[in-house]
């Protein structure tokens, strides 16, 4: 039994964490977090979210724009320029007042005719335009900013709760392993038992139902094996599609696990995740974005100015000289005077959402209040199991050593035998199990206290 200990016994480490550590399982965790599709889509969404906002900043720049026009027009209205007849009728009028003085129309004085669109014209222009004073611009930019911040907020969140997945994951698979070298020990004592009562059969120190009873333990046995084995394939299966690996393909075992205390007390751990959860710091942006809504929303009543600039050409021929060009410059206000009240009701919503995260916010923090200290009891808890399997394993060994000794001496009965042994497989399957629940209590409480940096994960892939 000394050999079967020293099979499944992994050592865990009690030490101070080191920075930049390069294990087995920290390689799996970058490449979980490359491969994973759920990550790459918010990655993705902030990016896009990062581009909003530089949009939006663009919108205080000026705008450049070329224009060029060229038409061609038939029929429509003329205008009538009636020369000939105004000449005329000054030459009735003179001749009235001044009888010797008599003026004569000239031939090429000729009533003109003008089509109000020229059969031929084009324009050509460069236009600038520069807002100069604009409240929905400058509140926008905030808003987009504080939006891109939440996203990335939201990828944090996700990478966290993925480390964890991966990390729990790998410990399942351990435990897997673990357990099926468990009961490949387990199978070696059930074989030698068999042995065992077959030779104090045939020495008539014991009857037949003995070695009947010694093969049924061993075909349960046989049982507990295979389904072991089940549940450490599909704990790999499980783990390589969280790294974004193929399922068949072999889990690389660390020599160590590192379990480093944090916390000596449940306010510390209560603090550390108040201060440090991801979820609060999004919660305080859709506040920061609410209360720009409402800034905006006042604002709204303010007027807007902007600046405009055109130089161009017309003409009814493509011609670009000193003789045809045009310059224009103007500065343009609009003030929405009236709209219905629909500000007002922009208003009214600003403040009930604003008023609704508030809400929202107390209801998180007392959340993660109640997480935390299920988190800290379960760690502790998670810990004095652990301790009392291990001591519960070496009595259960001392006492199967014992029975074992008095039964293959006729000092101990079939029953004593077999509850000793099964005793003593079910408290080492229990040390495994609480030993492994220990390490995954350990992580649900980084995962709670979000202290754990996250970069030295992600490979510098979020912008």
């Amino acid at each position: 039994m000394k050999r079967l200990l020293s099979l499944v016994i992994v050592t865990i480490v009690f030490s101070s964490l080191v920075k930049g550590q390069n294990t087995i399982l920290d390689d799996y965790i970058r490449q979980g977090i490359r491969a994973n599709h759920g990550l790459e889509q918010r990655r993705i969404g902030y990016q896009i979210s990062l581009s909003e906002y530089n949009e939006a900043r663009g919108m205080y720049l000026p705008g450049i724009s070329l224009n060029a026009r060229y038409s061609r027009a038939e029929g429509g209205r003329t205008i009538t320029l009636p020369m000939r007849d105004i000449f005329e009728g000054y030459s009735l009028l003179n001749n009235f007042v001044n009888p010797g003085l008599i003026l004569v129309t000239p031939e090429e004085f000729r009533n003109e005719e003008f089509r109000f669109l020229r059969r031929t014209e084009h324009e050509t222009k460069i236009s600038l335009a520069q807002p100069l004073f604009n409240s929905q611009l400058f509140y926008n930019i905030r808003i987009r900013k504080e939006m891109a911040y939440a996203d990335r907020k939201t990828l944090e969140v996700s990478t966290r709760q993925l480390v964890t997945d991966i990390r729990k994951a790998y410990f399942s698979y351990l435990q897997a392993v673990e357990l099926c070298r468990w009961l490949e020990e387990v199978k070696k004592l059930s074989v030698e038992f068999v042995r065992v009562n077959e030779r104090l059969l045939e020495n008539d120190k014991v009857t037949a139902d003995a070695l009947y009873r010694a093969r049924a333990e061993d075909s349960k046995t046989n049982q507990e094996v295979a389904e072991a084995i089940r549940k450490k394939q599909l704990a790999q299966t499980y783990f390589n599609y969280l790294v974004g690996r193929p399922a068949e393909s072999q889990v690389l075992i660390s020599d160590t696990i590192d379990i480093v205390p944090l916390f000596s007390t449940l306010d510390e751990v209560v603090d550390a995740a108040c201060s440090n959860r991801e979820e609060l710091g999004q919660l305080e942006i859709m506040d920061n974005v609410a209360d720009y809504n409402v800034r905006m929303s006042y604002a709204n009543r303010l007027p807007s100015i902007f600046a405009a600039a055109d130089y161009g050409f017309q003409g009814e021929d493509y011609r670009f000289s000193g003789e045809y060009d045009y310059f224009l410059a103007s500065v343009i206000l609009r003030w929405d005077l009236f709209e219905g009240f629909q500000n007002r009701e922009q208003l009214n919503q600003a403040r009930l959402e604003r008023l609704n995260l508030e809400s929202s916010m107390q209801d998180v923090l007392k959340r993660i209040e109640i997480e935390a200290t299920d988190g800290w009891y379960g760690f502790r808890a998670a810990a004095v199991a652990m301790e009392t399997s291990i001591l519960e394993e070496e009595a259960m060994q001392q006492a199967f050593e014992i029975i074992k000794r008095k039964y293959e001496n006729g000092q101990a009965t079939l029953l004593e035998y077999t509850d000793a042994r099964t005793n003593l497989s079910q408290s080492g399957m229990n040390r495994i199990l609480k030993k492994y629940d220990y390490c995954m209590t350990y992580f649900d409480l980084l995962r709670i206290t979000a202290i754990e940096n996250m970069k030295p994960y992600q490979n510098n892939s979020m912008p």
